[in-house]
């Protein structure tokens, strides 16, 4: 994992959203870092070249993102 694009968020921490078996944190993001090999042209994460992970907390499954499949809100003349 030491060659992979690096991106951080700064939070504050203002909540806690307590169940049996997990602590849910709420969140105010104060900041975004993003190493310069994931941004595009206008400065902006590039999710083609940066693909998240999402991680699903009822099937503790992991998933990959990053492709395209539409456009929103575009509509056809």
């Amino acid at each position: 994992m030491k060659n992979l694009p690096k991106i951080a968020l700064g939070a504050w921490a203002w909540g806690n959203y307590e169940l049996e078996h997990f602590d849910h944190f709420i969140c105010k993001i104060l900041a975004t870092y993003a190493d310069e090999m994931i941004l595009n042209d206008s400065g902006k994460i590039d999710y083609r070249t940066f693909k998240p992970v999402l991680f699903e907390f009822p099937t503790y499954e992991y998933f990959v993102t990053g492709d395209k499949l539409g456009n929103c809100a575009k509509m056809n003349p």
